[in-house]
């Protein structure tokens, strides 16, 4: 659910019927309707203790979800929906279900999410002054979690050692490691920017008896939304990994069609939240390795570069002086998005080339419109590095901040480190 609508629109009130003439709540208030929630939380951590309950319990909410710490969200969550849900409506109080509903979900607690989310969608007084959107997004999420309710939850088990296993690109250039699924190994897409625990088409759950429970679920890439079915089998092997009661969306087709031609094939997906589970994963490019260590690496001195948004990890990095938000996607690769290219239009339209590039997801593929920026310096943590030819689109996609980055950034480094516990992504080389 796309909740930063629903607060712009809440602190859009406060500030005007509040706060007009209040500083700090006024840029906090301004703070939490987008989604630069790395800047909120400088800001709040600067501020908490000069705005009102309602902009500290908000902001709260928002930072705990994003930094992957959902017992926090919820405990925010809950007070704001107590005290404050005449303050923020009923629209208000959908987005903090949405995050509420979704942690639930990631956790495991199927029926508790199903119940929360009824005692919303199922009150005709309530679903009548929901947006539509809203309304989809909290019945696509209801049903996800009444088909699981009946599941045990996934869990980690962990043998006492680090579980290392090989990395290999696909005929399509994707990321894979090896996964073990009824005695056979099979390659699994290695993709942080699935949002669940593994994406697959009908025909691979059909081979591999992966039992179908429910279906007509919205399910979202990166250029299309469509229909799918949620699966469920009682355990994978990643390495000396036990992964258990894992559930999957399963789609029509995983194949990615363009002018009637496939042109990638994304099946079978391991999505982030397993590397949730485990919390820390190491890759290391040259030597064709992925580590998870049973012991978390410390965290950088300078804390926290990783974020999720809207329910993708995000990155903080540099240009020169110029602050970026890169969504990191390992199924994808490097580029720079619409956002940028309008901070930067009339200097892109005067020195760069137009050209097209062919942009592809769950649902389909298709061409959009680029320029190429010959150098471009970057810096994530206290890692520089100059990125050549990358590719600027001047559309708008589904995540619209500053840019991706995928495996073709990692490439480059002897040694990456995912921790999603501190959240942080470290880049390393000899």
């Amino acid at each position: 659910m796309k909740v930063q609508k629903i607060f712009s629109i809440i602190c859009c009130l406060i500030i005007s019927l509040q706060l007009s003439a209040q500083e700090p709540n006024a840029r906090i208030g301004e703070l939490i309707g987008g989604t630069d929630y790395f800047e909120l939380k400088r800001q709040y951590d600067i501020s908490k203790d000069s705005i009102i309950p309602l902009l500290q319990l908000l902001s709260e909410a928002l930072i705990s979800d994003a930094l992957n710490k959902p017992e926090e969200a919820e405990k925010a969550i809950q007070v704001l929906l107590t005290h404050h849900q005449g303050d923020i409506g009923v629209e208000g109080s959908a987005g903090m279900i949405g995050l509420w509903s979704n942690n639930l979900i990631k956790q495991g607690k199927y029926r508790e999410a199903a119940e929360l989310l009824a005692g919303l969608i199922q009150v005709p007084e309530a679903a009548a002054y929901m947006s539509e959107g809203t309304l989809i997004a909290l019945t696509n999420a209801y049903k996800k979690a009444s088909y699981l309710q009946n599941c045990p939850p996934d869990e980690i088990v962990r043998s006492g050692e680090d579980c290392v296993v090989s990395l290999e690109k696909n005929s399509f250039g994707l990321p894979t490691i090896p996964v073990e699924i009824d005695g056979e190994e099979v390659r699994f897409i290695f993709d942080t920017g699935a949002d669940a625990p593994g994406f697959i088409s009908m025909d691979f759950a059909q081979k591999y008896g992966i039992e179908i429970i429910g279906d007509s679920i919205l399910a979202g890439g990166i250029t299309h939304v469509g229909y799918a079915k949620i699966g469920f089998k009682d355990q994978l092997k990643i390495g000396n990994i036990t992964y258990k009661n894992v559930w999957f969306i399963v789609a029509p087709s995983a194949d990615v069609v363009y002018n009637d031609s496939v042109v990638a094939s994304l099946d079978p997906i391991l999505g982030r939240h397993f590397m949730e589970k485990v919390g820390e994963f190491q890759i290391f490019p040259k030597e064709g390795k992925v580590v998870f260590p049973l012991v978390q690496s410390p965290p950088p001195a300078g804390g926290s570069n990783m974020m999720l948004l809207q329910s993708q990890p995000y990155i903080e990095g540099f240009s020169d002086d110029e602050r970026l938000l890169f969504h990191f996607d390992t199924g994808g690769g490097i580029s720079l998005h619409a956002p940028y290219y309008r901070k930067h239009k009339e200097f892109i339209d005067a020195n760069y080339v137009c050209d097209s590039v062919g942009i592809g997801g769950f649902g389909g593929a298709k061409r959009m419109a680029f320029y190429k920026i010959p150098h471009f310096p970057l810096q994530i943590g206290d890692t520089k590095c100059e990125l050549n030819d990358i590719g600027v689109l001047t559309e708008d996609l589904n995540m619209g901040k500053d840019g991706s980055l995928g495996m073709d950034f990692i490439y480059r480094f002897d040694k990456a480190i995912f921790n999603f516990r501190e959240m942080y992504l470290r880049i390393e080389n000899e």
